[in-house]
């Protein structure tokens, strides 16, 4: 062609050849890859999970120990529950001491969430001052199998206010638990073979229906931005440490309106101040 000349509009640039489509991954590949995802994480939790069971049971039989009538250990659950608190209190800002790096509570934070930090402190109290003072007059084992019904409360709770969802299969299974453990109890009850008093029972039910209400609010309060939570979440170490600072007032009033306050010098001269605060 002349010089400057365009080439012809029916002169075509060959078209690129196509390209295979990606072959979906096979359904065995799917699952196995699914498998490795969730042996890994059982991996991971379930050392977790043997760790919190074996100290919430060997919990459970010490405050039965400690707090029961029958041997007079130490019989005052309020002062006794107000003293773990401080305790937990001040290991808790120990740590968060020589561990400066960790996030760890601020105004700005409690201001951020604050009434959910309230509501999960009220939990904590009406959880832990409910169990110990129910331990005084119920059975360890009665208070334990009507802890089996935490679970479904817990889901209830869980649905209302987090909007979760849990598989039937995993619904069925938990209601069944819990009524078998009632079932026994009662039994148990009926033929004498445990000792209980109403009011412990009904302290024991109040126990209950607060300790379900608390993996609920943790869950509010961890939650970041990712999940739809606030800017600022708390941490579990940051959980502990705000029940302590919330929990130990309303337990030190109890302790100081109840008859603990006038039964515990006899009790300590006794006994011991060691022995008292040791417990």
């Amino acid at each position: 062609p002349a010089m400057g000349a365009t080439p012809s509009s029916s002169a075509k640039e060959p078209a690129p050849e196509p390209t295979a489509a990606a072959a979906p991954p096979a359904p065995e590949a799917v699952g196995a890859a699914t498998g490795v995802l969730i042996s890994s994480e059982i991996r991971r939790t379930l050392p977790v999970v043997c760790v919190w069971a074996t100290f919430s049971f060997g919990l459970s039989y010490y405050n039965s120990w400690v707090l029961g009538k029958r041997r007079n250990v130490f019989p005052f659950p309020l002062f006794y529950t107000m003293w773990h608190l401080i305790v937990q209190g001040c290991a808790t800002s120990i740590v968060f001491f020589c561990k400066p790096s960790w996030p760890r509570p601020s105004v700005e934070q409690f201001k951020s969430q604050w009434k959910m930090i309230i509501v999960y402190a009220m939990a904590c109290v009406g959880a832990i001052g409910a169990e110990n003072v129910a331990l005084v007059t119920v059975s360890l084992t009665v208070h334990e199998a009507l802890k089996s019904a935490v679970p479904v409360l817990t889901m209830i709770l869980a649905f209302l206010l987090e909007g979760r969802f849990y598989r039937p299969t995993l619904i069925i299974a938990v209601i069944a638990l819990a009524t078998c453990a009632v079932l026994v109890t009662t039994g148990a009850i009926e033929g004498g073979a445990v000792t209980t008093a109403p009011l412990g029972l009904i302290l024991s039910l109040v126990a209950i229906s607060f300790a379900s209400l608390r993996p609920v609010a943790v869950a509010l309060l961890t939650r970041d931005k990712t999940e739809g939570g606030g800017p600022l979440a708390s941490t579990p170490l940051m959980l502990v440490w705000y029940e302590s600072l919330v929990s130990t007032p309303f337990f030190l009033c109890g302790w100081l309106l109840s008859d603990e306050r006038t039964m515990m010098p006899p009790f300590a001269s006794t006994h011991g101040v060691g022995h008292a605060i040791g417990y």
